[in-house]
């Protein structure tokens, strides 16, 4: 291996370990819940607000809807978004 090939790996690695470790995932939350109620774009999950997930997209929304939220929530596997509960 070159010299070059050595060290663009050894940057693209660093600039992993470094960015990469601290980009957020759905699995991380941002805080806690306020009665129950998080921000827009984040769902309430055992007390703490995650990020919705960005693989819903409006045009399934629709055959994924099982009714309204009530109260902002909705059945476990369930999101709330624009009041009304989408499969998650």
């Amino acid at each position: 291996m070159s010299k070059l090939t050595i060290i663009t790996f050894v940057c693209f690695f660093i600039i992993y370990v470094v960015y990469g470790i601290s980009l957020q995932t759905n699995d991380s939350s941002v805080g806690p819940c306020l009665d129950k109620m998080c921000m827009e774009g984040y769902e309430c999950k055992n007390d703490l607000c995650y990020k919705i997930s960005q693989n819903i997209s409006s045009n399934n929304f629709s055959s994924q809807i099982i009714g309204p939220c009530v109260n902002g929530n909705c059945p476990d596997g369930y999101v709330c978004k624009e009041d009304s509960c989408y499969l998650q």
